[in-house]
């Protein structure tokens, strides 16, 4: 029988993904440098950087980048890679918080998607939706529709959804309600087989 995992605060503070995150596509190109300072040049603008911060920065991400061995973590035979938010979560709130790793990563990609354009992976492309689909697709969201189902229907990945329909999202559940409810007010008004009379029964 397989051993089963708890999800519990330990276990989201290892690594356990069986890749790097997607969006350091870039990192494993020579010119990786090139990003980088790209990165620190527009993030300086307007404000001051942290002493120390570049190279801090280059440790996250070559941590992000490369996978581990799980010894730390009781699982010597097995290597996995940090997902964003469980390495944020390693290093903890005073170092950074797993939203602001995040964004850092969502921002290296925007500058590495600038420089080498014709490099960018087909799942790393915004798949362009037509505005017939979007309309269609933004109706089916706010009817309560799996976001799962949806983003396999419109072969788009599911946070595109949510980028492409936040309003219709917040509608979902109370649409959903409403559905519920419609339902059950139509089953319990439904008619029901009537008992059988027995009135003119001999006995």
């Amino acid at each position: 029988m397989a051993k089963r995992f708890v999800r519990n605060d330990k276990w989201r503070k290892q690594p356990h993904s069986k890749g790097a995150p997607g969006g350091l596509w870039w990192y494993r190109r020579p010119d990786r440098q090139r990003v980088i300072s790209a990165y620190l040049a527009r993030a300086a603008k307007g404000k001051k950087l942290a002493p120390g911060f570049e190279e801090e920065l280059k440790s996250w991400l070559h941590e992000l980048a490369n996978d581990h061995n799980m010894h730390e973590w009781g699982r010597p035979r097995t290597r996995r890679f940090w997902d964003i938010p469980s390495f944020a979560r390693h290093l903890g709130p005073k170092v950074i918080k797993p939203h602001t790793l995040m964004k850092i990563v969502r921002e290296l990609e925007n500058v590495a998607k600038l420089l080498f354009p014709k490099d960018v992976p087909a799942s790393r492309q915004k798949k362009e939706i037509s505005d017939e689909a979007l309309a269609a697709l933004k109706a089916e969201v706010a009817a309560g529709v799996e976001i799962r189902l949806l983003a396999a229907k419109y072969d788009i990945k599911a946070f595109r959804i949510g980028q492409l329909c936040p309003d219709e999202i917040k509608k979902a559940p109370a649409e959903r309600e409403r559905l519920i409810n419609e339902h059950m007010t139509e089953t319990s008004g439904a008619a029901t087989p009537h008992s059988q009379d027995n009135s003119d029964m001999p006995f």
